[in-house]
């Protein structure tokens, strides 16, 4: 059998927030035998539930670069994790 799908979650930011919540609690019950999953978010002052994603073992990633360069930083990101699926 062959590498998981790479599932990339993108989210504007994750500060303490109600998504933001969800996601990351959420997060220690996704199936990492069968997935493997990533978080992306770009405003990087709401940042306080990194940890939490990272305990469970999630990667996360920010995006940077001024709004009109997120598109290419998403698009970048995606290609070098190999992404499936872009939630």
């Amino acid at each position: 059998m062959g590498a998981p799908p790479v599932v990339l979650v993108l989210v504007k930011g994750l500060g303490i927030g109600g998504a933001e919540k969800l996601l990351s609690e959420g997060a220690r019950f996704w199936d990492r035998d069968r997935f493997e999953y990533h978080v992306a978010y770009w405003l990087a002052h709401k940042d306080q539930l990194v940890g939490a994603l990272e305990s469970h073992g999630v990667a996360v990633h920010l995006l940077a670069g001024p709004a009109p360069r997120l598109a290419l930083s998403l698009r970048r990101l995606a290609r070098t994790l190999g992404a499936d699926l872009i939630h």
